[in-house]
C-alpha cells in the first residue's frame, strides 16, 4: 500500500509539471505569435523564451500549426469565461461594467508578470483547415455570447444593434494591450472609468445630430489597376494577416492570374 501511494504521488507531480510546462510553452507561443503572427512564429523562438530546446517542444505540440491553434483556443476559451462570468449581472449596462472590469484586471496581472498575455486573434482567418473552420466556429460563440450581453433580441434590427454594439466592446477590449501601456498601473481604474463613460454614452456632444454625408465610391474597373490590386491586398491583409495575403490570393481576389499582379507590382 506505502508504494502504491508514492506512486500515485509521483504521478500527480508529473502531470503537474506536465502542465506548467505546457501553460508556459503556451503562453511563449502567443507572446510570438503577438509579435510575429501565426506564421512568423517558429518552434525555436518559442524554446528560446522557455528555455527549451526544439525537441524539447515538439514532444508537448508536434506540429507549429498544432501549437498555433492550443494558443488561439487558450485565448478563445478566456473570453468565453469572462464572457460567462459577466452574464451573471442583471443588466445589460453592468454585464458590459463586468467584462470590461475582467479584461482590466487580467491586464494588470499582465502588467505585474502574475500572468502572460493571450494571443491576439488576427491571425485565425489565416490557419489551414480543418483546424480554421473549427477556431472560426469558437470565434462566432464568443460573439455570438458577446451579443447577448444586451439581451436576447427580439427583432432582426435589434440584433444587427446588439451585433454592432458586440463589435465595438470586442474590438475595444482587444486593442487594450495596445494603449493601455501608456498608463502606469495605478492610473488603470481611471482609465477603465473612462472607456465604460465612451460605452455608455458614447463620444459625440449630447447636442450633436447624426448627419452622415455620402461618400463617392468609384466604379470597378473592367481590368483591375494598380489601385485595386492594393485595395483587395488591403482587404485581405485585414482578413487573413500578412502572412495569410498571397499573390494568388490577391490575383484570386480579383478574378485575374497571378501574371496579372506581377504587372502591376
Amino acid at each position: 500500500m506505502h508504494g502504491t501511494g508514492d506512486t500515485g504521488r509521483g504521478e500527480e507531480t508529473n502531470t503537474r509539471r506536465f502542465r506548467a510546462k505546457r501553460d508556459a510553452i503556451l503562453a511563449a507561443a502567443a507572446e510570438a505569435i503577438n509579435e510575429q503572427s501565426a506564421k512568423g512564429m517558429t518552434f525555436a523562438d518559442v524554446a528560446r523564451r522557455v528555455g527549451l530546446n526544439t525537441t524539447s517542444v515538439t514532444y508537448y505540440f508536434k506540429r507549429k500549426e498544432d501549437l498555433a491553434a492550443a494558443a488561439f483556443e487558450h485565448t478563445l476559451d478566456s473570453l468565453l469565461s469572462m464572457l460567462d462570468e459577466a452574464m451573471e449581472e442583471t443588466t445589460p449596462d453592468a454585464r458590459v461594467e463586468r467584462y470590461l472590469a475582467l479584461n482590466m484586471a487580467r491586464l494588470m496581472r499582465v502588467q505585474r508578470g502574475e500572468e502572460r498575455q493571450m494571443a491576439g486573434l488576427s491571425d485565425l482567418r489565416a490557419m489551414d483547415e480543418p483546424v480554421r473552420s473549427r477556431l472560426m466556429a469558437r470565434w462566432r460563440e464568443v460573439f455570438r455570447r458577446t451579443r447577448l450581453l444586451w439581451g436576447p433580441a427580439e427583432a432582426r434590427q435589434q440584433t444587427d444593434l446588439n451585433g454592432a454594439r458586440a463589435h465595438v466592446l470586442l474590438e475595444n477590449t482587444f486593442w487594450l494591450p495596445v494603449w493601455l501601456g501608456r498608463y502606469e498601473p495605478d492610473q488603470y481604474p481611471r482609465a477603465e472609468a473612462r472607456l465604460m463613460e465612451v460605452f455608455r454614452h458614447g463620444i459625440a456632444r449630447p447636442e450633436a445630430e447624426w448627419r452622415p454625408a455620402p461618400i463617392d465610391l468609384p466604379h470597378d474597373e473592367a481590368v483591375p489597376g494598380r489601385e485595386a490590386f492594393l485595395l483587395a491586398a488591403t482587404r485581405l491583409i485585414n482578413e487573413l494577416g500578412y502572412r495569410g495575403a498571397s499573390v494568388q490570393r490577391i490575383a484570386s481576389e480579383l478574378n485575374v492570374t497571378k501574371g496579372s499582379f506581377y504587372h502591376h507590382l
